[in-house]
């Protein structure tokens, strides 16, 4: 495989981490309104806080690979 191949899968890969990154980031943000316990808050919140660490490095990522 030579490296623009390499790259354009790396671009579609961070594509779609990205993109599933955004969305459980806003299936966590709903549960968090409707959570009643401070365990489930606590969970949830860890949760989001996991998903949007990983959604800045799969953006800084992308930057390199366009």
């Amino acid at each position: 495989m030579h490296d623009r191949e390499k790259l354009e899968n790396l671009n579609k890969m961070l594509t779609t981490l990205i993109s599933t990154c955004e969305s459980e980031i806003l299936i966590t943000t709903r549960m968090l309104i409707d959570a009643r316990s401070n365990n489930q808050i606590n969970r949830l919140v860890l949760e989001k806080a996991f998903w949007e660490g990983k959604l800045e490095v799969a953006k800084y990522a992308k930057l390199f690979s366009e």
